[in-house]
């Protein structure tokens, strides 16, 4: 049986004890940056807008040496172990409003093709 190991975004260790989290004050700010760029008149107020607006917020991973205090919405790596918990956590979220904004669809792609370092499959 296969289960999913995640290492830490920092030290790049295995975490027994950690999270995958989301800085939320990122997600506000990338919600109020898409808001205004509803409101642009021209052209090069497009461009500008576009240029100066946050990146998608993004999910890290946290050992709890690592962790940096900013992660306003937190996964605890022990409920994310399996593809299960990934799917089930994933509809979990989708209730949420801001959920839609994030990387979760990249990463959950990234996992699913062995792309994405944070997380690996191991046999068990």
């Amino acid at each position: 049986m296969s289960r999913l190991q995640v290492l830490c975004q920092v030290c790049w260790q295995p975490i027994e004890r950690g999270h995958l989290g989301i800085d939320t004050q990122k997600v506000s700010a990338f919600q109020a940056a898409e808001a205004a760029r509803g409101k642009v008149e021209t052209a090069d107020d497009l461009l500008e807008t576009l240029m100066a607006g946050p990146e998608v917020p993004q999910w890290m991973t946290h050992c709890g040496r690592c962790e940096p205090n900013t992660c306003g919405y937190c996964i605890e790596v022990s409920q994310l172990r399996t593809y299960k918990d990934l799917v089930r956590w994933t509809a979990h979220l989708m209730g949420k409003t801001w959920f839609a904004v994030t990387d979760w669809d990249h990463m959950l792609g990234d996992i699913a093709r062995g792309r994405d370092r944070r997380f690996r499959e191991v046999v068990s």
